[in-house]
């Protein structure tokens, strides 16, 4: 199945993930941009309750006029409730918990997340071995903060 992500960390080099049987293909968009209610990704975000979305509709700008602001919440909540969990570890982005019931979100969206990740970290390696400057940082509170708001 070929699905696309909706991750985009500000000053992060993210580009497309690896095919892999039922893993959706990420080709990042900035979710933390997209407006929805703030008291509604909060909800999401904050709450205990099982968060699965659409990932292939809610991808690009252009899928995105077709789907509900709770969905676009949602989603915006997932991201959040991944990358608070993700830390730096001799160099790579690496997620802290194995399993999307870890975090209360479906394993689709989780296995997205964690592969859109890898590819993250292969990308920035493969920049950097041709000589590229590249300059990655870790999520932070502010990117966080930017998913809720």
């Amino acid at each position: 199945m070929k699905v696309s992500c909706v991750l985009l960390i500000a000053s992060l080099l993210i580009v497309g993930c690896t095919n892999k049987p039922d893993v959706p293909k990420a080709e990042t968009e900035d979710i933390s941009v997209v407006n929805v209610q703030e008291e509604l990704v909060q909800h999401y975000a904050l709450s205990d309750s099982f968060i699965d979305v659409d990932i292939e509709a809610i991808s690009t700008p252009e899928s995105r006029s077709t789907i509900s602001e709770t969905d676009i919440a949602k989603a915006k909540a997932a991201v959040y409730r991944f990358y608070q969990n993700v830390k730096e570890v001799d160099g790579n982005l690496v997620c802290e918990v194995p399993d999307g019931a870890s975090i209360n979100i479906s394993e689709t969206v989780f296995a997205a997340l964690k592969e859109n990740l890898q590819q993250m970290n292969d990308d920035v390696k493969a920049a950097r071995e041709k000589g590229y400057d590249i300059v990655k940082t870790k999520p932070d509170s502010e990117y966080l903060k930017s998913l809720l708001d």
